[in-house]
């Protein structure tokens, strides 16, 4: 009977000793991860990789084999209780808001300089009809075209107009403090 005990306890051994063996990791030249519980397996560039990582100096982790590659995550910055987490409306900056503004705005104003100009230049009604006009033809094209650039420069300013009311609705609505828009 201890006979049949000690050889069941052998058994028993010898069964759990693969389940202790080390295993090695290793990447290939693609890309691809290799795992084995053999060392002769590993190619010899990177056997001492794989050594270093079954011994223990580097965890293994079994359920995403890519962790290894990815760099780890910071560890989130300790705030203290008073403090209130500053957000970012969106997810952007106030220089991002800014400047977006900025555009806006000063895409308005060329677009009231250009017209600014036109008036200045006295292209202020349509042209009359070019039969009842004294003006020679030339002079007539030349203020028709000038007359479509000021109705073109009006229609964008409008837009304009519109685009920069949007804006600073959609920024009043993302809770952007005002004096990011000034």
């Amino acid at each position: 009977m201890a006979r049949a005990a000690l050889l069941g306890l052998l058994l028993v051994v010898l069964l759990a000793a693969p389940a202790a063996a080390e295993i090695y990791r290793w990447v290939d030249a693609q890309g691809r991860e290799h795992f084995t519980t053999r060392i002769e397996d590993v190619p010899a560039g990177q056997r001492e990789g794989a050594e270093a990582e079954a011994a223990g100096r580097r965890p293994l982790n079994r359920a995403d084999p890519g962790a290894a590659r990815r760099p780890a995550l910071e560890p989130p910055a300790e705030r203290k209780l008073w403090e209130v987490p500053e957000e970012k409306p969106e997810g952007r900056d106030e220089s991002w808001w800014r400047g977006q503004h900025v555009r806006h705005v000063e895409r308005v104003a060329e677009l009231e300089a250009e017209i600014a100009e036109w008036e200045r230049l006295g292209v202020t009604q349509p042209p009359a009809p070019r039969n009842f006009s004294n003006a020679s033809r030339r002079q007539w094209q030349r203020y028709m075209g000038r007359w479509k650039a000021r109705q073109r420069a009006e229609r964008e300013l409008e837009t304009a107009r519109k685009s920069l009311a949007r804006f600073e609705e959609r920024a009043r609505r993302a809770g952007v403090p005002p004096g990011w828009l000034r």
